[in-house]
């Protein structure tokens, strides 16, 4: 049986790598092939028309809502949380089949997983019929996905810069005053290699993505709010 899955969760890191490869360990073992679409901070491969052409069975394993759930209507779906998808993916593949051999069951919700917590998956990132403080939390989660590979490479590079540097590595690029030593600092970022070396370089990218996410976090991801097509693959 070929298998479709999309796997997502509000951070779109840890959980969401999990649950995948725990469905494509779970799949293998029965058997079955399957493709997993990871909709996390790394981005997103989608599907091909083939492989939605030809599955037999789809599953949903997703904490906050699936981009491009459309395309699988018609479809026999299983929709479940993440932590489900971890925990339990041997059923979850178990059902998948049972759908699939049913062609009149188009979807089925988790009652297990509902019981524990896990949101089904929605057409959109924000669902448009939620109260305001739901949405308020949609919006915050989406910005807060957005704003972790920033984060991480912000953080990961000025740690290295200062590795490779010291701790004045921070006063040679800002300008100002260091163990009673005074930097003008950079003011043309054409000579920042020249005037810091690669640990002024390197803290210099890492500050500039820390001085990013205000604006990652303003990305609330529904109909009413337009970003770059760059950031959207994050």
């Amino acid at each position: 049986m070929k298998i479709l899955a999309v796997t997502s969760c509000p951070t779109g890191i840890a959980h969401t790598y999990m649950a995948a490869e725990a469905l494509e360990q779970a799949a293998k073992a029965a058997g079955h092939e399957i493709v997993v679409e990871t909709q996390g901070a790394a981005g997103a491969v989608p599907f091909t028309p083939e492989q939605l052409a030809q599955a037999d069975a789809v599953i949903l394993a997703a904490d906050v809502e699936v981009r491009g759930r459309e395309r699988f209507a018609g479809k026999p779906t299983v929709s479940t949380g993440v932590k489900r998808a971890i925990n339990g993916a041997n059923d979850l593949i178990n059902e998948a089949c049972a759908v699939a051999a049913d062609t009149a069951v188009t979807t089925t919700a988790m009652a297990a997983g509902r019981a524990s917590g896990d949101s089904l998956g929605l057409a959109t990132k924000v669902d448009a019929e939620a109260g305001f403080g739901t949405k308020l939390r949609q919006w915050l989660m989406t910005g807060v996905s957005y704003m972790i590979p920033f984060v991480a490479a912000g953080g990961i590079l000025i740690a290295l810069s200062f590795i490779l540097g010291g701790a004045v590595v921070a006063t040679k690029v800002n300008g100002g005053t260091f163990q009673g030593h005074t930097y003008p600092g950079v003011t043309d970022v054409s000579k920042l290699l020249e005037q810091t070396g690669y640990a002024g370089v390197m803290f210099k990218i890492g500050s500039t993505a820390f001085s990013m996410l205000d604006a990652m976090l303003g990305v609330r991801g529904d109909s009413e709010t337009t970003f770059p097509e760059w950031a959207s693959t994050t």
